[in-house]
């Protein structure tokens, strides 16, 4: 599954960048079993690389569910961290980002 969308600092708020990603099942069927995705989010500045393994209904339900900060490029080049992803419905997903840098 491919996808891509714009980012924002909050629903309805200021567009900081754009996103795409994707996610790759790794083992049980197309409602559950791990599921493996890759997010980049290009920001003013540089990228930020993020990856989360998770089970499959437990991020397409709706729970948050914890994501990882893997690596990064311009101002987020030493870029660490992790945060977490919830996915309400399927056109919108809201990430959170504890960005450690230096």
């Amino acid at each position: 599954m491919l996808f891509a969308g714009d980012v924002f600092d909050h629903p309805g708020g200021t567009k900081l960048g754009h996103t795409a990603g994707q996610c790759t099942n790794l083992s049980g069927n197309a409602t559950a079993g791990d599921i493996l995705c890759s997010l980049t989010f290009v920001l003013d500045g540089g990228q930020i690389s993020t990856q989360v393994l998770a089970d499959r209904a437990t991020l397409f339900d709706g729970q948050t569910v914890p994501i990882s900060i893997v690596s990064g490029t311009g101002a987020y080049s030493d870029a660490r961290g992790d945060g977490t992803i919830q996915l309400p419905n399927q056109t919108d997903g809201n990430v959170v980002l504890n960005v450690i840098t230096g």
